[in-house]
C-alpha cells in the first residue's frame, strides 16, 4: 500500500497550538492519539499518520535540534558507504517489501515474533529470548552492501513504533533491574537509574551508548528515512491491525498479537504513578530535557506528571 504522504490536514478541524512547540494540531487527532478506546476507521488512520509525520517533519527542519548529525545521503541522494552501520535497527522483510526499526522497549519483542512468523517460521519453536535469533535471521540493512540497502531503503514501506520516552524509561528499568534483576541495575532504585541514563552521552555525540536508552529518533533516522508508518504503544491495538492489514503481503496468512508473552508491569494501573511519584520533580524534567528529540519527533505532549498542576514533589 503506498500512503498519501503530501496531503494536507484537513481545514475543517480545530487547531490549535501544542503543548511541546513544534506547531499546530488539529485538537481531535491529539485526542485519538492518547486514546485508543475511540473508534478509528482506515480514514482516521490515514489522518493520523499525517499527523505524526508532520510533527516529525517540523522537528527535523529545526536546525538546533538536528544540527552536526551526518547524513545517510550524499548530495545526489545516494546511500552514503560510510553512513552504512547506522542502519542496524532497521530490518527489512522482502516478502512483503517492507522496513521495521526496531527500539528496545518499544514492542520490539512482539515484532520481531510477527515478523519471524509472517516469514515462516514456526512461532512455537522460537527461543525463549527472541533477539539474538531475530538477528541471525532476519539481517539488518547495515549487513547488506550499499546498493542493496539503498534500493530497500527507497522502495520499501517503513515502519516504526515508539512510546513516551518516561514510560518506555520506566519499563526498561522494571525489566532489567526488577524482574530480570540484571546486572549492574540490580540493586538499584528508580530514582538511580534515570540519574545513570541521564549522566549519559547524548547519542550521535559518542559511540559509547546503549541501545535500550537510546532515544528512537537516532536508532530510527526519522530525519532521513520516510517512514509510512509510525505507530505508537499507547494506540498499539489499533495501529497493530492497520499495519496487518496494509503492510504484510496477503500471502504470508493471518497474523494477530500473541495472546502471551513476557511484558513489564509498566502499564498496569497504579504502577507508573508508584514509581514516578518516588521521584523528585527536577530529575523527571531532566530526563524529559534529555529526551526532548523524541517527545518533539514524535508529537508527545509533555507528560501529564511534569504539568504544573500535578501536585509532584519538587525535591
Amino acid at each position: 500500500m503506498e500512503f498519501d504522504k503530501n496531503t494536507s490536514l484537513s481545514n475543517s478541524h480545530k487547531v490549535i497550538k501544542s503543548n511541546n512547540g513544534i506547531g499546530p494540531h488539529p485538537d481531535y487527532l491529539r485526542k485519538l492519539d492518547i486514546r485508543e478506546s475511540e473508534p478509528c476507521d482506515d480514514r482516521c488512520q490515514q489522518k493520523i499518520q499525517r499527523f505524526r509525520r508532520k510533527g516529525a517533519k517540523k522537528t527535523c527542519a529545526d536546525e538546533t535540534i538536528v544540527r552536526g548529525r551526518p547524513s545517510l545521503w550524499d548530495q545526489n541522494r545516494n546511500l552514503r558507504r560510510s553512513q552504512l552501520m547506522r542502519l542496524n535497527h532497521l530490518f527489512p522483510v522482502d516478502g512483503s517489501k517492507m522496513i521495521y526499526c526496531s527500539v528496545p522497549k518499544d514492542g520490539c519483542t512482539v515484532w520481531k515474533r510477527l515478523l519471524l512468523k509472517a516469514a515462516g517460521y514456526d512461532p512455537n519453536k522460537f527461543p525463549d529470548n527472541i533477539h539474538p535469533f531475530f538477528e541471525r535471521t532476519v539481517k539488518p540493512l547495515s549487513a547488506y552492501n550499499v546498493t542493496e540497502a539503498e534500493m530497500r531503503l527507497k522502495t520499501y514501506n517503513k515502519f516504526l513504533f515508539v512510546r513516551d520516552p518516561l514510560d518506555r524509561m520506566l519499563s526498561l528499568f522494571l525489566d532489567k533491574a526488577v524482574d530480570k534483576h540484571d546486572f549492574p541495575f540490580n540493586r538499584t532504585q528508580f530514582g538511580e537509574f534515570l540519574e545513570h541514563i541521564t549522566s549519559q552521552p547524548v547519542p550521535g555525540k559518542s559511540t559509547g551508548y546503549s541501545e535500550h536508552w537510546t532515544h528512537a529518533s537516532y536508532l530510527c533516522l526519522p530525519c532521513e528515512v520516510n517512514y509510512a508508518f509510525i505507530g505508537r504503544l499507547e494506540t498499539s491495538k489499533r495501529d497493530t491491525n492497520f499495519v496487518f492489514e496494509n503492510f504484510f503481503n496477503p500471502s504470508v496468512g493471518e497474523l494477530s498479537m500473541p495472546t502471551k508473552f513476557h511484558k513489564t508491569s509498566s502499564s498496569e494501573p497504579g504502577v507508573r504513578e508508584s514509581y514516578f511519584n518516588q521521584v523528585n520533580r527536577f530529575l523527571l524534567e531532566k530526563v524529559y530535557y534529555y529526551y526532548r528529540l523524541d517527545y518533539f519527533m514524535f508529537s508527545y505532549p509533555k507528560p501529564r506528571i511534569l504539568q504544573p498542576d500535578a501536585g509532584r514533589r519538587e525535591n
